[in-house]
């Protein structure tokens, strides 16, 4: 009850703490990633490869635990682009539902 009114109270600011937890989570779990795909490369086929995504992995972790702003800001760009894809794929099925409705439907085929 207490958060809830703290955020009513300044939407803001919620949202920015919300959106720098969820930047600092996804740096946590890249890096927690790429410890592991380094672990278990031992047991790959292509350990090469598993050792390059690991240390890209922590690599892109530590630099998005380093500038939290700066990927937040990425992050919102990228989520309002895919909200925007989404919309106009939205809007051009909506002008595209029902045609053909009209249309006989095929029958079961006779033998």
């Amino acid at each position: 009850m207490i958060t809830g009114l703290i955020i009513l109270r300044d939407s803001a600011v919620a949202a920015a703490t919300l959106l720098l937890i969820i930047v600092l989570f996804a740096g946590i779990g890249w890096i927690l990633d790429g410890i592991m795909a380094i672990v278990e490369s031992g047991r790959a086929q292509s350990r090469t490869w598993a050792i390059i995504f690991g240390m890209v992995s922590i690599l892109a972790g530590i630099v998005v635990l380093a500038v939290p702003g700066w990927t937040a800001r990425w992050l919102i760009i990228f989520a309002a682009i895919g909200l925007v894809v989404t919309g106009v794929a939205a809007v051009i099925r909506a002008f595209t539902f029902g045609r053909g409705a009209g249309e006989p439907a095929a029958g079961p085929a006779t033998l």
